[in-house]
């Protein structure tokens, strides 16, 4: 299959997460910063790859201190990015018809969802398996708010892949590697559920701080377990598994994630031997609106800081696009 790089200018799913006082806006900006990255660092080294993006910036409903509160905002978000879903999923599905290999740029973390649905409407009789690589395990339930529920956010897409009817992965094939626990009862849930479903966890402290034989094993147990009778690995990538020297713009910046080397290295031994049947790089932001905000606190960032880390944030995941180009 060519490789196709598809902008998805989407943060719904962090919006939505404004209300439950977590994250921070901007990933609708990433895309189109990463694919500048792309074009003036590595496009000579990869002149036949097509990149597209999709009209998604209409789906994006923002948030503020009058309306967030508001049911009818929350039901209009959901519808939002139900619509947004339904046409990332049929894309992709189009996209695999025409033997495309779609590298989707996000955009927040709820778009791994309708993007291997997508998959999967073009290939049901595929096992797939996965491999995530993240500092979250984005196992949430769908939330609910004032009455409203269903609500999709940027932390639940890996739960939806396991019980959703239309995609139905299998748990003991899912890897994330990265994961940093939390001390709270949301995370003790996630996990719960990812350990029910016999999901591989690769915790952060596993993998130390070199390119080694740490960071070795740590690809090894991610791959046998998206490998073991599948067809192919799905591999989704939060650049924010990056520590925040090396990717500071992002939803939630990682004070102890890995190197920009560690994860050149991980993606590099991933790509080089799985089998390949979507990639996703998600949650380069421009650190728009905190959701703090929201209850009158002043803002994290301002334009310039923003703009200057999604900018550092997309050169990282330029060379992440390289990588993976450069193996398939």
């Amino acid at each position: 299959m060519r490789p196709l790089l598809l902008g998805c200018p989407f943060d719904n799913g962090i919006h939505t997460m404004l209300r439950f006082r977590r994250g921070v806006t901007g990933a609708a900006d990433g895309p189109a910063a990463v694919l500048a990255a792309f074009e003036q660092q590595f496009r000579t080294r990869h002149p036949h790859v097509t990149a597209v993006s999709l009209p998604l910036q209409q789906y994006n409903l923002p948030l503020n201190q009058d309306n967030w509160r508001h049911i009818a905002t929350a039901t209009t978000q959901h519808l939002y990015t139900e619509q947004a879903h339904a046409l990332v999923a049929d894309s992709v599905a189009a996209h695999y018809r025409e033997n495309y290999l779609p590298i989707a740029i996000g955009g927040d973390h709820s778009l791994t969802f309708p993007l291997v649905r997508g998959l999967k409407a073009v290939y049901p009789q595929r096992s797939v398996g996965l491999i995530y690589l993240d500092s979250h395990l984005d196992m949430r339930s769908l939330e609910s708010f004032r009455g409203v529920r269903g609500l999709v956010s940027n932390g639940n897409s890996f739960r939806r892949l396991v019980v959703d009817m239309t995609t139905r992965l299998d748990g003991r094939n899912m890897a994330i590697i990265g994961l940093q626990p939390a001390r709270n009862s949301i995370f003790w849930q996630m996990s719960n559920f990812a350990k029910s479903q016999q999901v591989t966890m690769v915790h952060r402290d596993e993998i130390g701080y070199g390119v080694g034989e740490a960071l070795e094993q740590a690809a090894n147990r991610a791959i046998a377990a998206a490998t073991d009778g599948t067809d192919g690995v799905y591999l989704s990538l939060d650049i924010g598994v990056a520590d925040r020297s090396v990717a500071p713009g992002v939803s939630a910046p990682n004070s102890d994630g890995l190197s920009a080397e560690q994860l050149l290295a991980l993606v590099r031994t991933i790509t080089r031997r799985v089998p390949l049947l979507g990639v996703d790089l998600v949650e380069v932001s421009s650190r728009k609106v905190y959701w703090g905000e929201l209850w009158g606190e002043k803002p994290l960032e301002t334009d310039r800081t923003g703009q200057h880390k999604l900018e550092k944030t997309a050169d990282l995941a330029a060379r992440v696009l390289n990588e993976i180009l450069c193996n398939l």
